[in-house]
């Protein structure tokens, strides 16, 4: 059945991409459709390597014999690593590669889960020296003030977020969180977090302005999902994609000179 299953849903995500989704759209819709988590598709990805980039949590670190990097507009380990020109074609490598994950309280480091993200360990690893070196490197950037260039998304664990933190890229998969803090900036989506009742007039007003064709198939995803639970989740995602060109029409916008643009 699995079999079956995962031939479905990567065909219908090759499908997607090759309509323009992005990924994370594309992955969301998935989910809403068929209950295949991100999880399972990265699992699903590993025979087919080029459908989906490594899968890097925020906060990604790399420990070293005397310091801890960090990379301030990628969560990608190897951005990281080519960033300090480390050299990792030894084996075992002479560095760490660790996930800080926030959980809990965001403005506690010793909330903050902390995740080794390899498997072959150099000699002179120490797991309770680069915990702690890891946990104080969080806390400096909790003094500097909470800003991520990316997304922050996948926190399950999550219950609260700093005050006046700045996030540039999406708030995506965080259902523990019950609330926003005062000054909170997000440059892009927020998403699947069932738990927020409410959000600052601010915040609200910022990402209704900011609603695109794509997130709107999302919103219609979810209503069709709650109208339509008879119907075979299949149907509904042929239904979506074949309706995809009205609502491209919809967002279209007119210039001046009667040409239109996206």
């Amino acid at each position: 059945m699995e079999k079956k299953m995962k031939a479905t849903v990567m065909r219908r995500y090759e499908e997607m991409m090759g309509r323009g989704y992005t990924i994370k759209e594309a992955l969301y819709l998935i989910y809403m459709c068929y209950g295949v988590s991100r999880a399972t598709m990265y699992r699903w990805r590993q025979d087919r390597p080029l459908l989906l980039p490594p899968m890097c949590r925020y906060k990604s670190l790399i420990v070293t014999r005397t310091e801890v990097l960090s990379s301030e507009n990628s969560e990608s380990h190897e951005d990281i690593i080519r960033k300090y020109e480390i050299n990792d074609k030894i084996s075992p490598p002479d560095f760490i590669r660790v996930e800080m994950i926030p959980t809990g309280d965001m403005a506690d480091p010793q909330d903050w889960e902390y995740h080794l993200d390899q498997d072959t360990l150099p000699k002179w690893y120490d797991a309770r020296a680069a915990e702690t070196a890891c946990r104080q490197e969080i806390k400096k950037m909790l003094r500097r003030g909470m800003k991520i260039e990316g997304s922050l998304e996948d926190c399950p664990g999550l219950t609260s977020l700093p005050n006046g933190i700045k996030i540039e890229g999406s708030l995506e998969d965080c259902p523990g969180l019950t609330s926003l803090p005062e000054g909170i900036k997000i440059g892009g989506n927020l998403r699947d977090c069932p738990g927020l009742t409410s959000l600052p007039e601010d915040i609200e007003t910022d990402l209704k302005e900011k609603l695109t064709h794509s997130q709107a198939i999302v919103v219609i995803m979810v209503a069709l999902t709650e109208k339509l639970r008879s119907k075979q989740p299949e149907d509904i995602l042929k239904f979506l994609i074949c309706c995809d060109q009205i609502f491209e029409d919809l967002f279209k916008e007119k210039k001046p000179n009667g040409e239109i643009r996206n």
